[in-house]
Parts: C-alpha cells; sequence; structure tokens
C-alpha cells in the first residue's frame, strides 16, 4: 500500500476584486486550512480578515484590458514565478482564465507543473456561458496584438467564455457549485456566513445601491440608465437613508451622480460581502450583481433584494432565462426601469 502524501501544499490565490480577495480566504480556510496559503492581489483590493493568509504579495493594478504594456504583466509574472520557486508542491487559484493576468499564469510553461484551480461567484458560470461574437474577436484581438508585444503573451481558448470547462483545471470552488455543469472539474462549495439580521431589524429605513460597470457596455446611455435608477430610488423609497457602493471598476461620474442625490458613500476596497453586517438594510438593489445573490443567501428573508432591468442591458449583457429563473428562485425581485414586472 502507498503511503499517502502527507507534504504540506502551497496554495497561490491571484485576486483583482475585493470579492476575490474575500472568496479565496473562505476558501483557504473551509478547504486548506493546513497548507500554506499566499493571497497575490493585484490593486488595492482588502478583506477585514487576513487570517486565513499566511503571507500577502501587492501588485500593480492590471485590468482587463488589451491596452497594457508589455512590461505590465510581464513584471507582474516574473514576481509570481519568482515565489512560486520557492515551493514545490503548488495550486494556484485564479477567478478565471480571460482575464489577462490569469491567461498570462494560466497558459505560462514554466508554471505548467502547478495545479490550477478556478474560483467563481454566484453568477458568472450563467451569465457567461455561452461564447459570444465579442469573446471570439477580444480573444483574437488579444492574440494578435501580444505578437507583436502591444500587450503581454495571451492564449485564446476555446469553450466557456471564461474557461470553466478546460481540462487543465482541476478543481472549482463557488457558493453554488450545482451551477457548473462540467463533469471535468471537481466541485466545492464556498460557504459564506450568513450575517442574517432579526426580522424586527429589517425595519430600518435603509437603501443601499451597488453600483456596476457597465458603461464598459452600454457606454453613451448610461449616464441616461444612471438617472433613471436614480429618479426610481427616489419615487419608490421617499423616507429612506440612501447608501451607495461604487464597484472597483465605477467611474468618478456615477460616483457624483449618486453623492449629488444625498447618497452616502460605503467603502470601495472591501466587498460588500463582509460591509453589510454594519448596517441594516431594508433594500438593497442593484444590476444583475453576484452579491445581489450573495447577499439573499446571508441576509435575512425580510431584506428586500431588487435586480433592476431594461432591454438594453439584456441585450448587451447577453441576460439567458437561466439568470432570470436563478434571482427569481432566491426571492430577488426583478423590476424593469420605469415599469414593473409581475
Amino acid at each position: 500500500m502507498t503511503a499517502p502524501n502527507t507534504k504540506q501544499r502551497t496554495n497561490y490565490y491571484i485576486c483583482h476584486t475585493p470579492y476575490h480577495l474575500y472568496q479565496c480566504s473562505l476558501i483557504a480556510k473551509q478547504h486548506f486550512s493546513t497548507d500554506l496559503n499566499i493571497a497575490i492581489i493585484e490593486g488595492n483590493a482588502n478583506t477585514k480578515d487576513y487570517s486565513s493568509f499566511n503571507k500577502e504579495i501587492r501588485l500593480n493594478y492590471i485590468g482587463g484590458s488589451v491596452f497594457k504594456t508589455y512590461s505590465i504583466i510581464e513584471d507582474a509574472l516574473k514576481v509570481i514565478k519568482q515565489e512560486i520557486s520557492n515551493h514545490e508542491t503548488n495550486r494556484i487559484f485564479l477567478s478565471d482564465i480571460a482575464w489577462p493576468l490569469c491567461n498570462r499564469i494560466f497558459f505560462e510553461k514554466k508554471l505548467s507543473n502547478c495545479e490550477f484551480n478556478l474560483f467563481s461567484d454566484g453568477v458568472a458560470a450563467y451569465l457567461n456561458k455561452k461564447r459570444t461574437a465579442q469573446n471570439i474577436i477580444r480573444d483574437i484581438s488579444k492574440n494578435l496584438l501580444s505578437k507583436i508585444r502591444v500587450t503581454s503573451k495571451y492564449c485564446a481558448f476555446k469553450g466557456h467564455a471564461l474557461g470553466y470547462d478546460h481540462p487543465k483545471a482541476k478543481g472549482f470552488f463557488l457558493p453554488n457549485p450545482n451551477s457548473i455543469n462540467y463533469s471535468a472539474n471537481n466541485k466545492h462549495e464556498v460557504m459564506l456566513p450568513s450575517c442574517a439580521t432579526q426580522p424586527e431589524k429589517t425595519k430600518s429605513k435603509n437603501l443601499l445601491f451597488l453600483d456596476q460597470p457597465f458603461w464598459l457596455i452600454i457606454k453613451d446611455n448610461w449616464p441616461e440608465i444612471i438617472k433613471s435608477t436614480i429618479e426610481h430610488i427616489k419615487a419608490h423609497y421617499p423616507e429612506h437613508n440612501l447608501f451607495f457602493k461604487k464597484h472597483h471598476r465605477s467611474r468618478e461620474e456615477e460616483n457624483i451622480a449618486f453623492m449629488t442625490h444625498d447618497f452616502v458613500e460605503l467603502e470601495s476596497d472591501v466587498c460588500i460581502e463582509e460591509l453589510v453586517s454594519e448596517r441594516d438594510y431594508s433594500v438593497i438593489i442593484s444590476f444583475y450583481s453576484s452579491a445581489l445573490l450573495h447577499l439573499r443567501w446571508i441576509l435575512s428573508a425580510e431584506t428586500v433584494i431588487i435586480n433592476l432591468t431594461n432591454e438594453e442591458l439584456i441585450k448587451q449583457l447577453s441576460i439567458n432565462s437561466e439568470i432570470t429563473e436563478l434571482y427569481k428562485t432566491n426571492s430577488i425581485t426583478t423590476i424593469t426601469l420605469n415599469q414593473r414586472q409581475s
């Protein structure tokens, strides 16, 4: 009989959002507490609790654009490879393989001896399941730009738009593992800690809006959608204290729009899943945010959670029936701006 391998493994979590960092801290705590866990953080994302990690490494923010200099990603990759070379048995955790830095790490030949695992929020597996013409054009563009060294090397790939079905992905970690149907993946549940308030506390008059960076997609019409959102909230919740939390890719224009209408901004470098316990909210609103789903799972049923939509968002985001049903099943009300849905 072969003796079990008891050697401690080293896990590297590549995080470029506050939620990534929070979720990876839960993965480390719930699944790999006896291993050496190292967070590699792109930008200024933070978490309230770093106790799950043995070490944190900070990288400059790179972002999701292909129009980055060659050196930015290559410098980050150099740091990562140097760190990984210090340990023999390594796992690497990525949010997907489409993000430029993640793609570079995943397909780097000198890291081929590492075990790759993917993690996800509760919505991405549904929202990005079908590869669109935009995905294909994006991959071709990134690949061509990388060949002329406008950006770092980028490898195009087939299948799921975020690479969730890639055979190199040995494990998958997310709050709702049943949303992944790929048998090749070893699925693991990440439990989001409950912070449900008592029913009487949800009678508070606090409303929270979670911004989304859809100006990247909607472009010229996004200011009008934000205007309609503010009008909707002010009309339907005139007695509420108003709060908003910007996305890590939000623009200053949206911040000004909300603050001009008496919204109070929350801390932005920590995810709302951690911040929500600091104040009682009776209403939480956003546009197709995974946070809506997470907050429904961790808050009391009395909290009203609303997903706003309109025809342009449905078209541009390729919203499918699975996402609509996901929100409905989890008691998240979907409202079309200027027209309440039944």
